[in-house]
């Protein structure tokens, strides 16, 4: 994937009935010019395995996935994080108030948050 967009870079998960879920894919290169999520914006469910995200940027928050608040949950399973940066919080992954984040495995290198949590 290389996608660039004001608001959000790659994927964007928000109505009830939707839920991602991804294996073995590579998120690289996606912006957000203006916000959160270089990758993804995650407001309901999004189950990742084996991912790789590298080389993505937010203006804001989660270099690689903004997880949005509320009824939010990510599930992350032996992914890679490699060079994600957000110019405010979280590099790799922002996780909002009342959202859930579970890692499990997975590697995080070299990520970057310009105030806070250079992984997450």
């Amino acid at each position: 994937m290389h996608n660039v967009s004001d608001d959000c870079g790659g994927i964007y998960v928000k109505d009830d009935s939707n839920k991602l879920i991804a294996t073995g894919t590579l998120f690289n290169d996606n912006r957000s010019k203006r916000y959160s999520g270089g990758a993804i914006v995650n407001y309901r469910t999004t189950e990742l395995e084996d991912c790789t995200f590298s080389n993505n940027l937010a203006s804001i928050n989660g270099g690689a996935i903004w997880n949005k608040g509320g009824s939010c949950n990510l599930t992350v399973k032996d992914c890679t994080f490699t060079k994600n940066t957000a110019l405010e919080k979280g590099g790799a992954i922002y996780c909002e108030t009342n959202a859930l984040v579970n890692v499990d495995g997975g590697t995080f290198t070299q990520n970057y948050g310009e105030r806070y949590g250079g992984g997450i």
